[in-house]
């Protein structure tokens, strides 16, 4: 969905839930967003104003008893939890008081969208909760996880990079949690949605790469890691297991371009075997037609496991 038509079906839905003139929520919505505060300035209006009265009708699903204190903000225009914007602060604390904000959408009596450089936060208006949100504008899912920035819809948008980037810090958080115990680094979720992202790119090599030696280890250096060498197999087989299994996560994926295609997009012959694209874009059949990878921005901020190194 285009994004003025994302806009104009916010506030269809605005004026469907308040009863309001869709030409007054748009002039309102006009002046409030695109607005840029200071984090420090909402954390002040959120110490110093007043508890109001929440704006939900005490006869509403939940009544008074589960809504959260809210006070007015000026910032925001619309009534905010208090909860809500302690959340928000604990989610920017890397970035202090001095972050700066700048409110990109609002839903009155629902959510409210506000972005953090590439950071985006959805500021639940009815409870104590902010979601950060996919990286890319306008868009109001979830990002997959901490390590994944952007959702799963948006994520074949990436550069090659910046997915090789996501899929070794998920493997390194992955190796963390698995512990003496790396049959659980196997299956992962995440690792599907990096691959599938990467095979329309030709980049399936070098993410499921990342991913393993993070998640795993590098094979070269495995026999120095684990001195026991019953546990320094153990790994292999589990990493040789969890390849495998990607691979036919990246065939399937390429499978699915390559029947949509029928033939090669840059000159039109055959495509070859599914085993044998998966190092440019399926839907071409050799490098020679595949053109240049579109330039996009990279992520404008480093995962936070290499913040901790």
């Amino acid at each position: 969905m285009g994004q003025d038509k994302k806009r104009k079906a916010e506030l269809r839905q605005a004026q469907r839930d308040t009863g309001q003139r869709y030409t007054r929520l748009a002039r309102e919505t006009r002046e409030r967003t695109g607005r840029g505060f200071r984090l420090a300035e909402l954390l002040a209006e959120c110490a110093t104003f007043p508890r109001t009265s929440p704006p939900w009708p005490a006869g509403g699903p939940d009544g008074d008893a589960f809504a959260p204190d809210v006070f007015a903000s000026q910032l925001l225009g619309e009534p905010v939890p208090f909860g809500t914007v302690l959340a928000l602060a604990g989610a920017l604390s890397e970035e202090g008081p001095q972050a700066r904000l700048v409110l990109e959408s609002v839903r009155s009596g629902h959510a409210a969208v506000v972005a953090c450089g590439a950071r985006r936060f959805q500021l639940v208006l009815s409870q104590d909760m902010a979601n950060e949100l996919c990286r890319t504008p306008r868009c109001g899912s979830q990002m997959v996880n901490w390590a994944i920035v952007y959702c799963s819809s948006h994520l074949a948008a990436c550069r090659s990079e910046d997915l090789v980037a996501m899929a070794q810090t998920w493997g390194y958080a992955l190796y963390e949690e698995a512990g003496q115990t790396p049959e659980r680094g196997e299956g992962s979720h995440e690792a599907d949605l990096l691959v599938q992202a990467a095979v329309p790119r030709g980049a399936f090599r070098e993410v499921s790469t990342a991913f393993l030696h993070a998640c795993f280890e590098d094979p070269q250096v495995l026999d120095e890691e684990f001195w026991d060498p019953d546990r320094a197999l153990a790994v292999r087989h589990a990493m040789a297991r969890e390849e495998l299994r990607l691979l036919r996560v990246a065939e399937r994926a390429a499978r699915r371009i390559r029947q949509a295609a029928g033939a090669c997009e840059g000159c039109g012959a055959d495509l070859p075997p599914t085993a044998a694209v998966l190092h440019l874009p399926p839907q071409f059949c050799s490098r020679a037609c595949a053109p240049p990878p579109p330039p996009s921005a990279p992520m404008a901020r480093p995962s936070p496991w290499d913040a901790n190194l």
